[in-house]
Order: structure tokens, then sequence, then C-alpha cells
């Protein structure tokens, strides 16, 4: 196969060999990653962990499905975590010493839900 040496030699560390596959790979990868987050930022952090991910993983590459299948799992598999994360965040807001309470006492339900969306702007 083509692409077996070029994998081989990403697997013993050769930068070259990983740039190859970064260049060929990090197009679709980066397209699964907005698919799945909505927005480019976090598309483009998740697309530089997965590379993070393969590079650190590849040399566990066994080859028993192609490399752009394993790639693509470990890129759905960061994107839902960072939707995770993300959405850990968003819940947090209202808890938030960003949101003020306002001088006559405690926010209200609907403001505090006001004051959440806003901060989300």
């Amino acid at each position: 196969m083509i692409e077996e040496q070029p994998i081989a030699n990403a697997q013993s560390g050769d930068k070259d060999a990983f740039k190859a596959l970064y260049e060929k790979h990090s197009a679709s990868v980066f397209r699964v990653c907005m698919r799945l987050l909505y927005r480019r930022a976090l598309a483009e952090e998740a697309t530089q962990e997965v590379f993070v991910k393969v590079w650190q993983q590849l040399p566990n590459f066994d080859g028993h499905s192609k490399l752009a299948t394993w790639i693509y799992r470990i890129a759905v598999n960061t994107a839902i975590d960072l939707l995770r994360k993300n959405r850990m965040s968003e819940a947090e807001l209202p808890n938030s010493e960003m949101i003020q309470e306002p001088i006559g006492g405690v926010l209200g339900e609907e403001e505090m839900l006001i004051s959440t969306k806003l901060l989300k702007l």
C-alpha cells in the first residue's frame, strides 16, 4: 500500500512523514470538528489537539483500519470532549462572579437567564 511507508516513517518519529500525514488529513479533521462544534475557534483548537494525540498515539496504530478512519475517530472523540468541557463551563456561568447582584438584592430567575445569555454573546 502506498500510505504504509509514510505511516511507518511517522511511527518511528520522522517529522517530515508526520507533516505529510498532517497535510493530507488536516482539512477533513477540521471539517469533522466544525460539524460537531459549530465554532471556528473551537474547531481549530480541536484540530490541533487531534494531531497532538495522533503524534502521541501513532506508534500504537496497528493498521487494522485505515489511517483516515483511525484519525476520524480521534477527531470525533476530541470534539465531543471539547463540547462536554464547554457545556460544563456554560452551565457554571450563572454561578460565575461575572454576574453581579443588582443593588436591590438577588437576581430573579428571568434576570439570571438573560444575564447568562448575554454573557454567551
